[in-house]
Order: structure tokens, then C-alpha cells, then sequence
């Protein structure tokens, strides 16, 4: 991918939102620090409380939420920035579009993969756009309307 394409696709994917940030000051960094490590340790706990008890699927769930629950907080940390907009929606659509490319457009052109990639980021953050492309793809001019008043489901008869 060009340089360009890549910036076309960041900028789409902060919807022209604002950029808030806020810096960690040093002197705040060591509370943060020891709460941070103490709410760690009391989620770990709880996981275990509900081991012994025999609550399988709620410690389950609980580290599962664990590995993601914390990771702005251990980056806000490590840079001292503080930007909790962009970060997850970034990471989200990364993600998404990676797990996309990697399992459709494997060996496809770069230009292949730019469109496909505008695709995906169209389908999941501008519904109506995505709704208005197929639309017009298909050829839908929205001149009816198609309504299922009742729905009778019988047995086959070849069985």
C-alpha cells in the first residue's frame, strides 16, 4: 500500500472526529501506578474466588474482559498520553480490516486490497452509504415494497 492510501485510510476512520488528548503529568504517573496494580490484583482474585466456588463460565468471562480491560490504562502509562478516542477505534478498524485481508484478499493487488479495505471500513462505520452503494449496484429504486404477511412451514413429503 502507497503512503497515501494508508493516510486516505486513517483519515476515514476518525470520522473527522476531534482529537482529544490529555498528558499523564510525572507527579500523578506513581498513583495511577499503584492503583492500576492494585485493581489488577483484586480482578485477579475475584477470578480466583469464583474458581474455588465453582463459577467456571463467570471466571471465564472475567479473564476474558481482564486482558482487555486494562490495556489503555498500561499505555497511558508507557507514553504518558492519554487518547481514548482514537485508540480503541483505530485498534478496532486495524484489526478488522486485517482479519478481513488476511482471510479474503491474500495475494491481491494493492489496489484490490485499498478497495476492499474502503469497503470494510464503509460497511462498518457508514451504514447508510454502504446501504445507498448496493442500492445503486443492484438497481434498487425502492419503487415497492415487499411485505411477508405469513409464513406456513409443512413437513416434506419425500421423507
Amino acid at each position: 500500500m502507497k503512503i497515501k492510501q494508508i493516510d486516505h485510510i486513517f483519515a476515514l476512520s476518525i470520522h473527522y472526529r476531534k482529537l482529544s488528548y490529555e498528558l499523564l503529568e510525572e507527579k500523578d504517573k506513581q498513583s495511577v501506578e499503584e492503583k492500576y496494580q492494585s485493581s489488577k490484583t483484586e480482578l485477579n482474585e475475584l477470578i480466583d474466588l469464583f474458581k474455588e466456588h465453582g463459577y467456571h463460565k463467570g471466571a471465564t468471562y472475567l479473564e476474558n474482559l481482564s486482558q482487555r480491560i486494562f490495556t489503555n490504562i498500561e499505555l497511558w502509562l508507557k507514553t504518558g498520553v492519554i487518547a481514548p478516542k482514537t485508540t480503541s477505534l483505530l485498534e478496532r478498524i486495524f484489526r478488522e480490516i486485517g482479519r478481513r485481508i488476511k482471510r479474503i484478499a491474500w495475494g491481491w493487488s494493492d489496489e484490490a486490497v485499498t478497495k476492499l479495505s474502503k469497503m470494510i471500513i464503509l460497511k462498518k462505520y457508514s451504514k447508510e452509504k454502504w446501504e445507498q452503494y448496493w442500492k445503486q449496484k443492484l438497481g434498487i429504486k425502492g419503487y415497492f415494497k415487499i411485505q411477508i404477511v405469513q409464513i406456513e412451514i409443512c413437513p416434506c413429503q419425500h421423507f
